[in-house]
């Protein structure tokens, strides 16, 4: 039986290589990027959500990799609260393809989660944005926490 892989575009949680690994993942690349998306933090202090913008201007920073399709149906789907049977506005994020590019400026299609403006709406304004694109960027990060509680 021939296990399906599927390529994963990650920016928040999901992205560190040894997690990635102890998940059975193969052929990880940091540092990679997708346009036309904007970062933001939950609340002004949580994890990460995006909105697409379709501007190439706008980039988040993440990790590709190729993952067993199980693991992403059975796992990384129940953490993001997709349901690919739900209409797309009733999941807290969806999973799309987009286009990922590598360091070297290869190109890749893989899957990303997005947030569902619906239920983030409150979240997704100018001063939670994650102006790096990178959330491990932690000055921008601790700006966000440091404003939110004055």
């Amino acid at each position: 039986m021939t296990m399906t892989m599927v390529p994963m575009f990650t920016y928040g949680i999901l992205k560190y290589p040894e997690n990635i690994v102890a998940e059975g993942g193969i052929n990880i690349i940091e540092n990679t990027m997708v346009k036309g998306h904007v970062m933001y933090a939950y609340n002004g202090k949580s994890f990460p959500i995006t909105r697409v913008t379709n501007n190439p201007n706008d980039v988040i920073y993440g990790t590709y990799f190729e993952v067993y399709e199980q693991m992403v149906t059975a796992g990384y789907d129940v953490i993001e609260g997709y349901d690919p049977l739900k209409p797309p506005h009733l999941n807290m994020y969806n999973r799309d393809l987009v286009e990922v590019i590598f360091p070297n400026g290869e190109k890749k299609q893989a899957n990303m989660y997005i947030a569902n403006k619906l239920m983030f709406n409150d979240s997704l304004i100018p001063e939670y944005e994650i102006v790096t694109g990178n959330f491990d960027d932690r000055r921008t990060h601790m700006r966000l926490i440091l404003e939110s509680n004055m």
